[in-house]
């Protein structure tokens, strides 16, 4: 409902509430290109901010009209589904971090067969190295007739010194682990977190504008910011 031009007050459908404001909008557009330096002037100004204040109310209460249900509506149905939501998300985040933490596990258990497949390549490489010293050893001193005992001795340490090292146990393994790792799906996501705040450059603090209204209105000094107060224009008619 508005008061158009001391006409009485109609009621509009939303259409022509939109298409009335935009007549006003554009009326006022360009009758308020008016520069203010005489009371003839200053009262035309005073009549356009007043006829301004009274499109501005009406575009109000017409949007209002609109949103207000829509906005309640939304509320409503908010509130009507978020008990599931907030029972579905906890659930979520719980079975996440269940399959996180699995995922960790088998990592950690990866790395553990990673080491002790190093190891144990690291084992068998030294055997068979002192297998070789011991069998040159003895091949330098091959003109004594040897024992049946330094004999077997000679064999075995060929058979040590020749061997391959079989790695397909810890092999299969490592990759089991890779399989089950690989079916749990992980994305990278970047945080950070602050260790040291006064090394932090400045350009990547942020005013507390909240605080610094708070003391400006309490009257209190605040180093390296400058309270004033300037005049402005307000639509009191």
């Amino acid at each position: 409902m508005i008061q158009v031009n001391n006409q009485e007050v109609i009621k509009l459908n939303t259409q022509e509430a939109v298409k009335l404001a935009e007549q006003k909008t554009t009326a006022l557009a360009e009758n308020s290109r008016i520069i203010v330096n005489s009371q003839p002037t200053f009262e035309t100004a005073k009549a356009q901010l007043i006829e301004l204040k009274t499109v501005k109310k009406f575009l109000l209460e017409k949007k209002e009209s609109i949103t207000k249900p829509l906005n309640e509506a939304l509320k409503n149905t908010r509130t009507l589904f978020k008990p599931a939501e907030d029972k579905l998300a906890t659930i979520e985040a719980y079975l996440n971090g269940q399959l996180l933490k699995y995922n960790q596990k088998l990592i950690a258990d990866q790395r553990q067969r990673e080491e002790e497949a190093i190891a144990k390549l690291r084992e068998e490489e030294e055997k068979k190295r002192k297998a070789e010293v011991e069998l040159q050893k003895l091949k330098e001193n091959d003109t004594k007739i040897l024992s049946e005992e330094e004999t077997k001795e000679i064999e075995e340490l060929e058979k040590i010194a020749n061997s391959e090292v079989d790695m397909s146990k810890l092999t299969k393994k490592l990759e089991n682990t890779t399989q089950k790792i690989d079916q749990i799906r992980t994305r990278k996501v970047k945080r950070f977190m602050i260790v040291d705040e006064s090394l932090i450059p400045r350009e990547y603090l942020i005013v507390n504008e909240v605080l610094v209204k708070a003391a400006m209105n309490n009257n209190e000094e605040v180093p390296g910011i400058k309270f004033y107060t300037e005049d402005i224009a307000v639509n009191s008619y």
